[in-house]
């Protein structure tokens, strides 16, 4: 069966998403974050030496597979289990759309997120790398904005991975991980963003995702 340790407001929300979605078995261990330091407890990087969630499990026939990126633990649980949910149909622009989407995710807004809590945290938020910072992620979030403007989803009519995993950017982004953690005022135009967010939110995998009581 597929184990998920998850941390309570973290990136590992996105596999429980995944796994309701696609209805699969698992186990969920939960984690709180440390009151002081708000990382992970030393019990994850017991598990995994990167020291954070999501860390998945699963039983392979060569031994326990352990993954502890979110963006390579999502395309696993649809590569492995999805039967071909949740992925446009392989050699397809959507497909190709969907995958850089995951992506673009971990690798570019998430970035830049992150980097502009360190700085908020640092004191240095208005300073000139603050407001480049910001100036950056003002784009993505006006990038995201014109893509949904004329489909539900970011790949076209059909939900795929590629929202599991903005899912949660969007609550970092929005202050609903972490309230008040952000101003970003191109969010307040991103009326198309918006109604998609609440969208995903509707889903029963979002709703799972919340859960307060693994």
């Amino acid at each position: 069966m597929l184990t998920i340790h998850h941390l309570y407001k973290s990136r590992s929300e996105r596999l429980l998403f995944l796994v309701c979605a696609l209805d699969l078995p698992h186990r969920v261990i939960a984690y709180h974050r440390d009151p002081q330091t708000m990382l992970a407890p030393s019990a994850v990087t017991a598990i995994h030496p990167i020291g954070s969630c999501p860390v998945l499990e699963d039983a392979t026939p060569s031994g326990k597979l352990m993954i502890a990126e979110s963006g390579a633990s999502a395309l696993y649980l649809v590569d492995t289990y999805g039967q071909g949910r949740l992925l446009p149909p392989p050699g397809s622009a959507a497909r190709q759309a969907c995958l850089e989407l995951v992506h673009f995710n971990e690798g570019t807004l998430m970035a830049w997120l992150v980097t502009l809590m360190m700085l908020i945290r640092a004191g240095a938020a208005d300073a000139e790398a603050g407001r480049f910072v910001l100036s950056r992620i003002e784009r993505y979030v006006e990038h995201l904005d014109r893509s949904l403007r004329d489909k539900p989803f970011l790949c076209g009519e059909d939900f795929s991975v590629a929202d599991v995993m903005t899912a949660f950017t969007l609550d970092f982004l929005g202050n609903v991980t972490f309230p008040g953690l952000f101003q970003i005022k191109a969010l307040e135009q991103a009326t198309a963003l918006a109604a998609y967010a609440a969208r995903l939110r509707a889903l029963p995998g979002y709703i799972y995702s919340q859960k307060l009581d693994f």
